[in-house]
């Protein structure tokens, strides 16, 4: 009897062992190794709020969790409206998109954003002298491309609007300074902008095409990137 109750005790004990080690250990052979690019069977959106910015600077600015076409429509017949600022997180990370026809959509990509070979986006971002990354990164967008593969424009202005700082900046004669990540041969990269102009950083520009030999690569007949030695794409 007592060796029945000992080896029945011994098998919950392993069960017990066998559901904890389940839980907290992960299978080795489900991880991603450095050669194989992570990529998400579909993004993850979470919209924080929507903020209306009118023409009237006196007027302040307001928020809301749901809004429509129609009901922007209906706010700026009475108070005209100068941009939508659409905030939300998109895979873990703060995003922010800038509306200017009022015709709010979200989420922003009815797709899921595509891994590049490299990545490539703006690691500081100057304007004059002043550091003005954090204010900007948020604009860049899921594809850190400011967007620039819809229909909505950003400028400079427009994202800064509430900085603290906005009354000192020079929009007129300073520069946009947008420094990279360090990409490959060409190393960090610096990039600069004018402050009136539509904002754009292409993210798949961190190798120039002219360079593509120096790492075994070239552009196919559909401007695709491969390796030269199995002619697999890598983009």
């Amino acid at each position: 009897m007592w060796f029945l109750l000992f080896t029945s005790g011994l098998s919950v004990l392993m069960y017990g062992l066998y559901r904890i080690n389940k839980l907290f250990l992960v299978d080795k052979s489900l991880l991603f190794t450095d050669d194989i690019p992570v990529q998400r069977d579909q993004d993850e959106y979470n919209l924080i709020c929507y903020r209306v910015v009118f023409e009237d600077s006196k007027k302040k600015e307001e928020v809301f969790t749901e809004i429509t076409n129609e009901e922007l429509e209906q706010i700026d017949e009475c108070d005209k409206i100068r941009f939508v600022i659409i905030e939300y997180m998109y895979n873990g990370r703060l995003c922010k998109q800038l509306i200017y026809d009022k015709k709010v959509e979200f989420p922003v990509y009815q797709f899921t954003i595509q891994n590049t070979e490299w990545e490539y986006y703006p690691e500081y971002i100057w304007f004059g002298e002043k550091n003005i990354s954090d204010y900007v990164r948020p604009y860049l967008g899921p594809a850190y491309n400011f967007y620039m593969d819809t229909s909505q424009a950003h400028f400079l202005k427009d994202i800064l609007y509430d900085h603290p700082d906005i009354n000192t900046f020079d929009f007129e004669n300073d520069k946009i300074y947008i420094i990279t990540n360090d990409t490959p041969i060409s190393g960090v990269k610096l990039l600069i902008r004018e402050p009136k102009k539509q904002l754009i950083f292409k993210r798949h520009a961190a190798v120039d095409p002219r360079d593509l030999e120096k790492l075994g690569l070239k552009l196919n007949e559909y401007q695709e990137i491969i390796r030269v030695d199995n002619n697999k794409k890598i983009i």
